[in-house]
């Protein structure tokens, strides 16, 4: 079968677009940012991983996308979130939001309310920044996630990577893990 992140042209593969999967993971990710600063907790490290090719030239394209992805939701929350409710409701990306929030029952297991979570979304999902962590990012100046510059803060971070990902680097505060199930990854890592 075809794959969106894999092909028979291995290294050399180009992803289509980002799988409904793995936009709904990012979208549970923006939300979780939020509840936990309405519990208080507004100083944490919050970190997702997004694990889905050995290959850096398609960690590099998954960066591309879920950075631009992230971006249009961060502009658009700002435009529109703090809008009387219904036409902030109006804006698709926010929708899109309330419909995980309801599929995941969020309200239940986090006792927030949807209102309080939409006059809340921009400062909450504002901070998050998405991270290229593989061999190459050396080359773009990222050694590994640095959080100690965030002590006071909390990083809110999106993390694309691979294998080195999995080799030993802490994400502090990981709320959401993205794998690719049917990558070959997991025998490179028995090795």
């Amino acid at each position: 079968g075809t794959y969106v992140f894999r092909s028979k042209a291995k290294p050399g593969h180009i992803i289509p677009y980002l799988p409904k999967s793995l936009t709904n993971a990012i979208k549970y990710f923006l939300l979780i940012n939020v509840v936990r600063d309405l519990s208080g907790n507004k100083k944490s490290h919050r970190s997702m991983l997004i694990n889905v090719s050995q290959y850096v030239n398609v960690q590099n394209q998954v960066f591309d996308r879920v950075n631009d992805y992230l971006t249009k939701y961060q502009s658009k929350i700002q435009s529109y979130s703090k809008l009387p409710y219904n036409q902030a409701m109006a804006c698709k990306e926010i929708a899109d939001l309330y419909e995980i929030w309801k599929e995941y029952n969020l309200e239940q297991i986090c006792g927030a309310q949807w209102e309080e979570v939409l006059v809340n979304l921009y400062e909450s999902i504002a901070p998050i920044v998405v991270r290229l962590v593989n061999q190459k990012s050396k080359e773009k100046g990222i050694e590994r996630l640095d959080y100690e510059p965030y002590k006071e803060t909390g990083l809110r971070v999106i993390a694309v990577g691979g294998n080195s990902l999995s080799r030993g680097l802490t994400l502090e505060g990981l709320c959401v893990s993205y794998f690719d199930r049917n990558s070959q990854m997991y025998d490179t890592l028995m090795q």
